[in-house]
C-alpha cells in the first residue's frame, strides 16, 4: 500500500477536478453520474493531470515542457514522507536531490509539505535545469531551493557540490536523495515476452531513463561518493526501480563496511519502486521505527491476465514444497515448515532441496559471510507450465466431446407382414439429421 500518510490513499475525483480546472475537464470522459475517468495514455492527459494535483492539494503552480518526463505525484509523495520518518517530522532538514527533472518535483512538494526544508538540487540537462529555476521562483521558493548543472553524467555528488560538501562554508546535509535512470539500454529491457502493456504512458526522455550500466552502476557511483563524503551527508537514499538491484547494491554496501541500511517499498496502483537507504554514521538511527520492508513481488503477468480466475484455483497455484521423511517432494500450500531447532546449515541445505523440486537452483553468496544469503535462477516458469497443460488438457477434453460420434440407435424391426395395420414407413433422412446435429455440436 502507500505511505499511510500520503493522501492519496484516498484517490482523487476526477469528476471533482474537471469541475474545478477547465484544463483537465477536456482530457475526461464520463463513466457514470459525477463520475469521470483519464484516459492514461495520453502523455497531454498526464501532464494536466500532474499540474492539476498539484495546484489543487499543495497549491503548487508549475509548468512541465512537452518531451520531459511527467512525474507521478502519488509515488513521489510516497518518497517525501519516508523521508520524513528518516529525519523527522517538523525537523528543519537539508537535502540533496540528485537529478530535479524539469518539474523539480522533490523539492517542491517537501518544501510545501515540510517549510523547514531546504534543497540542492542537481540536474545534467540544462534545459531541465532552466524548467525546474523557472518553477522555483514561480512558487516564491527561490530562498529554500538551489539548483546547479552538473555537466558530467557519471558524477553524483563529488565533483559536482563540492562547495557545498567540501569548501570551508560546507555545511551538513541531512540526506541526499535520487530517482536514478533506470536502464542501461533503448528499448528497456523486458522481464518476459508474454508481459502486458503499461496501462501509463512513458513520457520519459532518453536522458531520464538511460544511463550506462543501469541504475545500479548509477547508485554504486553514489555508494562510492558517500564513502569519500562519511557522515556530510547522514541520510544516502535512492528509488528503485527493480527490484532485483537491491541484493546488488547491499552486496555492494556490506562489502564497504557499511551495515546501518534501511529499505522499503513504493506503491501505486501496479507500479512498485523499492528504496535503499544508508548512513556511516552507524549510531544514526532514523526518527521513526522504520523495519526492513519484506518488499512485495510484483503481479505476475498471468495474473494480472487471470485476475478474474476462480480464487480456489489461484491458491492452488500459489504453494510451495517441503521434503517428507522419504524426501521426496510433496505439494503444500503457502509454507515451508522449518523447526525452531533447526540449524543454519539444516534451513539451507531444505530450501536448496525444496527450490530443486521445482526446478529451481539455489547458491549461496560467499561474499555475504558471516550472513547466510542465497540466490537463486530458476531454469523454468513452472506456474505458467502448469497454467497452459491445465488450459491443454481443457481443449482436448473438449475437443473429444466434440469429436464423439453420435450414438447409434438400433434400427426398428421390420414389421410382420401378417400385420399390416403395425406396418410404419421406414425413416430415411433421420439418420443423416442426427448425424448432423452430432457435428453440429
Amino acid at each position: 500500500a502507500m505511505h499511510p500518510r500520503n493522501r492519496y490513499n484516498t484517490p482523487p475525483n476526477f469528476w471533482q477536478l474537471g469541475e474545478k480546472y477547465a484544463n483537465l475537464k477536456q482530457h475526461l470522459s464520463e463513466i457514470g453520474p459525477k463520475r469521470s475517468t483519464l484516459d492514461f495514455r495520453d502523455p497531454s492527459a498526464l501532464r494536466q493531470l500532474c499540474i492539476t494535483l498539484l495546484a489543487e492539494d499543495f497549491n503548487l503552480n508549475i509548468e512541465l515542457p512537452e518531451g520531459k518526463l511527467v512525474p507521478t505525484v502519488p509515488l513521489r509523495l510516497n518518497y517525501i514522507h519516508w523521508l520524513e520518518d528518516l529525519v523527522g517530522l517538523e525537523t528543519p532538514a537539508r537535502g540533496i536531490d540528485i537529478g530535479v527533472g524539469a518539474s523539480c518535483i522533490y523539492p517542491l512538494l517537501a518544501c510545501r509539505a515540510q517549510p523547514s526544508w531546504s534543497f540542492v538540487g542537481t540536474d545534467i540537462d540544462a534545459t531541465s535545469i532552466a524548467s525546474a529555476e523557472a518553477n522555483v521562483r514561480r512558487n516564491g521558493l527561490t530562498d529554500s531551493i538551489q539548483l546547479v548543472h552538473n555537466p558530467d553524467p557519471m558524477r553524483a555528488l563529488c565533483g559536482v557540490l563540492d562547495d557545498q560538501l567540501l569548501g570551508p562554508d560546507a555545511k551538513a546535509f541531512s540526506f541526499c536523495m535520487c530517482n536514478p535512470p533506470f536502464f542501461d539500454t533503448v528499448p528497456a529491457p523486458s522481464r518476459t515476452t508474454r508481459r502486458s502493456a503499461p496501462r501509463t504512458e512513458n513520457t520519459a526522455a532518453d536522458g531520464e531513463q538511460i544511463t550506462p550500466g543501469g541504475e545500479v552502476a548509477f547508485v554504486k557511483r553514489l555508494i562510492a561518493d558517500s564513502v569519500v563524503l562519511g557522515t556530510r551527508v547522514k541520510w544516502y537514499t535512492t528509488m528503485l526501480g527493480c527490484r532485483a538491484s537491491l541484493a546488488a547494491l547491499r552486496a555492494d554496501l556490506r562489502t564497504r563496511g557499511i551495515t546501518n541500511v534501511h529499505q522499503t517499498v513504493f506503491v501505486q496502483g501496479r507500479t512498485y519502486r523499492w528504496a535503499l537507504a544508508w548512513s556511516l554514521d552507524a549510531s544514526a538511527t532514523p526518527a521513526k521505527s522504520l523495519l526492513v520492508a519484506d518488499c512485495p513481488a510484483e503481479k505476475s503477468d498471468e495474473a494480472e491476465e487471470n485476475e478474474s480466475d476462480d480464487h480456489e484455483e489461484r491458491n492452488r497455484d500459489w504453494f510451495s514444497h517441503h521434503l517428507d521423511g522419504r524426501g521426496t517432494a510433496r505439494k503444500r500450500r503457502r509454507a515451508v515448515t522449518l523447526t525452531a531447532k533447526s540449524t543454519i546449515s539444516q534451513t539451507k541445505d531444505t530450501l536448496i532441496a525444496i527450490f530443486a523440486a521445482i526446478g529451481a537452483h539455489l547458491f549461496q553468496d560467499e561474499t555475504c559471510l558471516p550472513e547466510l544469503t542465497l540466490s537463486g535462477v530458476v531454469a523454468v516458469n513452472a506456474w505458467r507450465q502448469r497454467r497452459r497443460a491445465r488450459r491443454e488438457a481443457k481443449r482436448l477434453e473438449q475437443q473429444s466431446l466434440l469429436s464423439t460420434p453420435a450414438l447409434s440407435l438400433p434400427a426398428p424391426s421390420t414389421p410382420s407382414p401378417s400385420n399390416p395395420a403395425l406396418a410404419v414407413a421406414e425413416p430415411t433422412a433421420a439418420p443423416a439429421a442426427t448425424t448432423a446435429a452430432a457435428g453440429a455440436g
